[in-house]
């Protein structure tokens, strides 16, 4: 049996994921996306991503290797899934998208991402969205 690629595997991560909102895990979501806010500001450090917009939410793999992208079929799984879900706001889509290009320079060119000696920064956010975290405006003040 063939393993799974870190791509494959976030393609189906994303698709059988839960993403009903839940409220009785808000205490553990604000961990999540403060590990995340933690995480993307230590790449945007060491990628010196000081353009207005880098910050909090940008395409890190792109700023690493802009050559190397999801394939289309796999992005277009994903969004052809969060289309049916009507609570799936334009950052958590983009957030997705971004996992699926780190996902494919982790599978092709991990040594560009382990030369920087840091941790996956999409893994929480993407943890807290399957655990029922909805992102709205009010969480602007995270």
């Amino acid at each position: 049996m063939k393993s799974q690629t870190k791509l494959e595997r976030m393609v189906h991560r994303l698709l059988i994921s839960n993403w009903a909102p839940d409220y009785s895990q808000t205490k553990y979501h604000i961990q999540l996306v403060r590990e995340y806010h933690r995480r993307v500001a230590l790449w945007t450090k060491a990628l010196d991503c000081t353009q207005v917009g880098d910050w909090p939410f940008f395409d890190i793999a792109y700023k690493i290797d802009p050559t190397v992208r999801a394939d289309d079929s796999s992005i277009e799984k994903v969004m052809q899934h969060l289309r049916e879900i009507n609570h799936i706001h334009e950052p958590a889509r983009r957030i997705y998208i971004w996992a699926l290009h780190w996902s494919a320079l982790a599978d092709t060119h991990p040594e560009k991402i382990e030369n920087f000696n840091l941790l996956d920064p999409y893994e929480p956010i993407i943890t807290a969205y399957e655990k029922g975290f909805t992102l709205n405006y009010q969480h602007a003040l995270l």
